[in-house]
């Protein structure tokens, strides 16, 4: 199931399909699944069960904030690169309108590994409160860390023949993708001693000290 939903989506995948790559029939899928949609939806709450068990794991961990960090980018582009059929299904879900995520989200139980996303930010502001970390959106903060992880996977077909990764560089390329992550997560794009001017956001650029 997964694979058919990895290339045709949940609009395009077809149960017969589904069947012939499980060497059953049709009729044993819609016995224990009931429909295409209840099938596609438990696809889909593997996916965002073994993502934040991944992330869950490491919270459960005793490290500084910024092991915690470290930890989080690091296992989660290696949870990436070895399930990168996971994020075809859910670029298929966003095509769709993420109608199928919405509902797995808002049914789950107050305790379950689907409350992540809210640890998270819960966890970048009481590091903030702290005063660990200078005033940022926590929510903002998180996105761009996932976005950062998840986007060589995303666009590595293209990304391989824009800036020449051959297959025997990958490996190389994404731990340097790793470590240069965390270093912008951690240490920002301007060094402490500098500051973005006022009038920065109308095109001047300036920077002063």
């Amino acid at each position: 199931a997964i694979q058919e939903f990895v290339e045709k989506g949940y609009e395009g995948a077809h149960l017969q399909r589904i069947a012939d790559r499980a060497n059953t029939n049709k009729p044993v899928v819609y016995y224990y699944f009931k429909s295409k949609e209840n099938l596609y939806e438990e696809v889909l709450r593997s996916i965002f069960s073994d993502a934040f068990k991944n992330v869950e794991t490491t919270l459960q961990k005793k490290m500084t904030f910024k092991e915690t960090v470290t930890c989080l980018i690091e296992d989660y582009i290696t949870f990436l690169e070895k399930n990168t059929h996971l994020l075809k299904i859910l670029m298929w879900e966003n095509v769709s309108g993420g109608k199928h995520a919405k509902k797995i989200m808002e049914n789950h139980n107050a305790g379950s590994v689907y409350n992540i996303p809210s640890k998270l930010v819960k966890l970048l502001e009481e590091v903030i409160k702290r005063g660990e970390l200078r005033q940022v959106d926590a929510t903002q903060t998180i996105l761009s860390i996932i976005g950062m992880c998840a986007f060589y996977f995303i666009g590595e077909p293209t990304i391989k023949q824009v800036w020449k990764i051959d297959t025997e560089s990958k490996a190389e390329f994404i731990e340097q993708r790793k470590k240069a992550i965390v270093d912008l997560i951690l240490y920002g794009l301007l060094p402490r001693e500098k500051k973005i001017h006022k009038d920065d956001y109308k095109g001047k650029n300036e920077i002063v000290s």
